[in-house]
């Protein structure tokens, strides 16, 4: 009964320390890190037919989704200077995102 006890508070704990922001800019958030940074660098590249091939096959595959301005994301792990991971408010699915297009 401890034991339960115990999880209970560090899951209350951990959740109301977890920190909050929104999405400033609408962007690809991906399911592993590779994918984001092949999403950043087509994005960079101009090139619009392989943006849309991309576009069009990340969507189908599940490997991509697109967050919207405004959308209420947890952070779920802060790694590398440019990647989060975050879970948007009442999902459970968690996203690489790029840093900079979130506000804290």
């Amino acid at each position: 009964m401890r034991f339960v006890i115990a999880v209970a508070l560090a899951l209350a704990a951990t959740a109301a320390s977890a920190k909050e922001g929104v999405v400033k800019m609408g962007f690809f958030a991906c399911t592993s890190q590779a994918e984001l940074s092949r999403a950043v660098k087509l994005s960079q590249s101009g090139d619009d037919a392989a943006i849309k091939q991309y576009i069009m096959a990340a969507a189908v595959s599940g490997a991509c989704t697109w967050l919207k301005a405004g959308t209420r994301v947890e952070i779920e792990w802060s790694g590398e200077y440019t990647v989060l991971k975050v879970r948007p408010i009442g999902t459970i699915d968690t996203w690489f995102f790029r840093r900079e297009l979130v506000s804290f």
